[in-house]
């Protein structure tokens, strides 16, 4: 077969593209300012969205000199900049050098309006309140999705925007020392993987490593993100499951229980212990 590439060359190939277009080199762009996050490395992450589109778009930190107020969601700006391909996730983006702050945008304003309807109507009372997650929860079967919920102030928040994906690790009785520690200890001041004596393995579908001690590892895809309030949710579809195959029967059945999973419950660690029963097993008709 000829005239094979390979996503490297294909994503090159159309990043000289966008750059030999003469439009995309210098071009404003104006729109509402969405999920706007500060990086700890001093550049600046959001969306610019209308009421029918939005874009990527990042201002680093050596443009932000010019930058004479803080950026935030709900800005209506003009962006000034260039159009490009991020080469590693083929992903085209607006990179800024130039913002213009234009007031309030129209769909801050809306948003705003209804969240003041709700709160009329009593609908933020604490007794229709639901405490967020912070760990892993599944949001569908079909297509497999989950979510997670994640600080922006943690280390990780900006990978996961960054490379719009992460992997969810079952973590067990022999890790619980190593899961406790990656729990209380960043990575950006520590190396974690050496720390806790793990081993990182590479993913087939998303730019996050999985854990080589562990016997699932799920890679999930980010699909749509949900700020709220102290948390961002991040929802996401799985793209590939790794299955340790110590924990496989002949009959392709895997064994939790050998696995000897934990749960994390109010600051403390538990062995989940024996299996109790089957789905569905209160139901059945007894022999």
């Amino acid at each position: 077969m000829s005239n094979v590439y390979t996503v490297s060359q294909i994503n090159s190939y159309i990043r000289h593209l966008f750059e030999e277009d003469f439009a995309l080199r210098a071009i404003s762009i104006k729109g509402e300012v969405s999920n706007c996050k500060y990086h700890s490395s001093g550049h600046i992450y959001f969306t610019l969205k209308d009421k029918d589109a939005g874009i990527s778009a990042v201002m680093f930190a050596g443009n932000r000199k010019g930058l004479k107020f803080k950026l935030r969601d709900g800005q209506q700006v003009v962006a000034v900049g260039t159009v490009n391909v991020y080469e590693r996730d083929g992903k085209y983006q607006l990179y800024v050098k130039e913002i213009t702050d234009e007031g309030e945008g129209d769909l801050f304003r809306r948003f705003e309006e209804l969240k003041s309807e709700l709160l009329e109507m009593g609908m933020f009372d604490a007794e229709y309140k639901k405490k967020i997650p912070e760990y892993a929860l599944k949001v569908g079967i079909n297509p497999p999705m989950v979510s997670i919920s994640v600080r922006p102030s943690r280390y990780s928040h900006h990978m996961i925007l960054e490379t719009g994906g992460f992997v969810i690790n079952l973590t067990t009785r022999a890790l619980v020392r190593a899961t406790d520690y990656c729990g209380v200890r960043s990575g950006r001041d520590v190396d974690k993987w050496k720390e806790a004596g793990l081993t990182p393995m590479r993913s087939d579908a998303v730019d996050a490593p999985c854990i080589a001690e562990c016997p699932v590892n799920i890679e999930c895809r980010v699909v749509r993100t949900e700020q709220l309030g102290s948390h961002d949710m991040f929802i996401a579809e799985v793209a590939a499951v790794h299955v340790d195959d110590r924990y496989m029967d002949g009959k392709g059945r895997f064994h939790l229980e050998d696995a000897r999973p934990i749960v994390y419950s109010h600051g403390e660690y538990y062995d989940l212990g024996e299996k109790l029963g089957r789905f569905g097993y209160s139901v059945q008709k007894k022999p």
